[in-house]
């Protein structure tokens, strides 16, 4: 039943899209090879408390024998990446269902925690090394999670510091909140290789990126059961390395659908926000628009937004805010009406309300 549910979120790679794959940078990457003490470096700084994956090899076992076994697995990581391919058994991943809340008897209130082969985690964490600084420069200022120096403290000190202007300027500010549904599990396969070329990624790493995409498997382990394995044909590895950063090059591009200097974006992974000054209707038609443009966006690169957890939040002073009834998925919500509250909250913080100071309200996004 879990197993059943976990995979049913994966989509099927569907038409190939023509779009251009020239690098948006100079310096291209065609091959990694790693050096013993990069692997060492990997395999000294693993967590022991961790839990293992489908290998069963405790990972207080490779941290304390990581001396005698760095120069096998240096040989065997390199020959690897020289081949452009992932052994299959480092594709598996044991699934834990993990309560939610509500009611413990449906498995939608259940989050899969996924747990891979510990040796594949190391290698993955050398590439990782080894990317990254070619990557981060190329990734939109916008972007705030899973990245060095960034943090969702860092947005949400951002995001409110705009506010507090407009407030002090006597201004309305309009945000808008997109929800992308099964974000991590839906990005598509093959324009996520279409990308990492954009990305100057070619060669023997980007077939190496194809051999670790493709052929997944996961199976879901329940007070000591095993489920039979089910293939994953959709989506960045959960609970892997390399995913985050995946999808933040998946993302990448999302801010460049906003085409107003009125509106600005910023994300948080897929938590995307759009912000404007909301002073007449037509400020709001402009919010409008961007919303849509960021929806064409999301329907060209196969993702979707969940309407139910899109929302609008508008902080403003002013006893009689303009109050916009924005849309999504080309449909608004069928009552017309809209539920006010006195707070948003964002990855456990708030934005509170308290008279005087701050007047908010919360619509709902609904199909």
């Amino acid at each position: 039943m879990f197993n059943d549910y976990f995979h049913s979120v994966f989509l099927t790679e569907g038409d190939d899209i023509s779009i251009p794959t020239t690098p948006v940078c100079e310096e291209t990457i065609s091959d990694i090879i790693l050096d013993p003490s990069e692997v060492y470096d990997v395999l000294h700084c693993l967590d022991p408390s961790k839990a293992s994956g489908p290998d069963n090899i405790p990972i207080r076992l490779l941290k304390e024998c990581a001396h005698s076994i760095t120069p096998s697995l240096t040989c065997l990581f390199n020959k690897s990446l020289k081949h452009a391919s992932l052994p299959s058994e480092w594709k598996l991943s044991n699934i834990i269902p993990l309560h939610k809340k509500g009611i413990k008897s449906f498995v939608e209130n259940y989050r899969p925690i996924s747990l891979m082969c510990v040796v594949a985690k190391v290698l993955e964490r050398c590439v990782y090394n080894r990317l990254i600084g070619h990557i981060e420069n190329m990734i939109s200022v916008a972007q705030h999670g899973f990245l060095r120096g960034k943090s969702c403290t860092g947005q949400l000190i951002s995001v409110l510091h705009r506010i507090s202007q407009n407030l002090d300027s006597g201004k309305q500010t309009d945000i808008l909140y997109f929800d992308v549904a099964k974000a991590f599990d839906t990005v598509n396969h093959s324009l996520l290789l279409k990308k990492l070329q954009r990305f100057g990624l070619r060669d023997n790493i980007l077939t190496w990126f194809k051999s670790y995409l493709s052929g997944r498997q996961q199976r879901v382990l329940v007070n000591g059961e095993i489920s039979e394995t089910c293939p994953v044909s959709s989506g960045v590895p959960q609970g892997s390395i390399l995913g985050p950063l995946l999808f933040l090059i998946y993302i990448n591009d999302l801010p460049e659908s906003i085409t107003s200097s009125a509106v600005d974006v910023s994300l948080f992974a897929d938590d995307t926000k759009c912000i404007s000054v909301i002073e007449s209707p037509v400020d709001a038609c402009v919010l409008q628009a961007e919303a849509r443009n960021v929806e064409k966006w999301a329907e060209f690169w196969r993702l979707k937004f969940n309407a139910e957890k899109c929302k609008v939040l508008s902080v403003t002073r002013k006893r009689h805010p303009l109050v916009a009834e924005y849309i999504v998925n080309e449909r608004p919500r069928s009552d017309g009406l809209f539920r006010s509250q006195m707070e948003h909250s964002y990855l456990r913080a708030s934005y509170e309300s308290q008279p005087p100071t701050w007047y908010a309200q919360t619509f709902d996004y609904q199909s």
